[in-house]
């Protein structure tokens, strides 16, 4: 195995823009070794009526760089899912992130060898 891969990985909030996302998450899958596995949390899609009605809470602006279920199946198509799980958690980091967010959390593993 080479020295650039991973038993694990985590994103947590990582969104990246459309034209770079696809790109990002080859790599990042790449990177991970066979059986190996990612812990994605992120801001889920429906976010942005959450956004408008606390801007308190941050997050995405642009509801083209949210995650949802079938955006994490299609930017890693050979992982399985082992855990999604999609709704409400209350942030409380810092002064950019204070309220009622969308989210997403999910665990996977690669089934390549």
């Amino acid at each position: 195995m080479d020295n650039e891969s991973s038993d694990s990985v985590a994103l947590i909030y990582a969104h990246f823009n459309p034209d770079i996302r696809a790109a990002y998450h080859q790599k990042i899958a790449e990177l991970i070794k066979p059986r190996g596995l990612m812990i994605l949390e992120a801001i889920n899609e429906g976010h942005l009526e959450y956004r408008n009605a606390n801007p308190s809470v941050g997050g995405p602006r642009s509801e083209d760089i949210l995650f949802s279920k079938d955006s994490v199946n299609a930017d890693f198509p050979h992982f399985e899912s082992l855990f999604l799980s999609t709704g409400e958690v209350e942030l409380n980091e810092g002064t950019y992130h204070n309220g009622i967010a969308m989210s997403l959390d999910s665990l996977v593993r690669n089934y390549l060898d």
